[in-house]
């Protein structure tokens, strides 16, 4: 996702169902943002949720990685 603009903190809703089951019976989710020492960016996961905050006075580039694990380590 492209940010071009200054935002409020987003946060994704990962609580739906997915093929049938529910996702947090499932899947493992974790986040990783890059560069790691930036400071414009922090990033969570809050039960089912991904949670991003951004700082007021701070700009800059980061990728944001969220995988998914199942419970035969499998990722995506």
């Amino acid at each position: 996702m492209d940010i071009a603009q200054k935002l409020a903190d987003i946060s994704f809703r990962g609580g739906q169902r997915f093929n049938g089951f529910p996702v947090r019976d499932s899947l493992t989710f974790s986040v990783q943002v890059l560069p790691a020492n930036q400071q414009f960016l922090s990033s969570t996961i809050d039960g089912d949720d991904l949670v991003l905050g951004f700082a007021s006075d701070k700009s800059g580039t980061a990728t944001v990685t969220v995988t998914a694990t199942d419970r035969s380590k499998n990722t995506s």
